[in-house]
């Protein structure tokens, strides 16, 4: 932040602030069991594929098996698991 000007350092500072709130997001709603590194961590490895069959409006999103810490995370979000589908709720 040396020679910015104030308004840069402002916009600086408030970039980071919502970064850390982005990160602190999903541990609050998925408890404290999980840090947000190791939630980031497995949830990049959540593989999913979007598919669109014939007459239908919305695609149909299909993810691979998910793992005890993508299931919570997925769940507390607001999604169902249904047959490799994820529903929202």
């Amino acid at each position: 932040m040396f020679r910015w000007n104030d308004s840069k350092i402002r916009c600086h500072l408030l970039a980071c602030v919502i970064a850390l709130a982005c990160l602190r997001l999903p541990e609050l709603k998925v408890g404290h069991d999980h840090s947000a590194r190791t939630i980031m961590e497995e949830m990049q490895h959540l593989n999913c594929v979007m598919s669109w069959r014939n007459g239908a409006t919305m695609p149909e999103v299909q993810i691979e098996e998910p793992n005890e810490v993508q299931s919570q995370v997925l769940v507390a979000f607001g999604y169902q698991l249904k047959d490799g589908s994820v529903l929202q709720i």
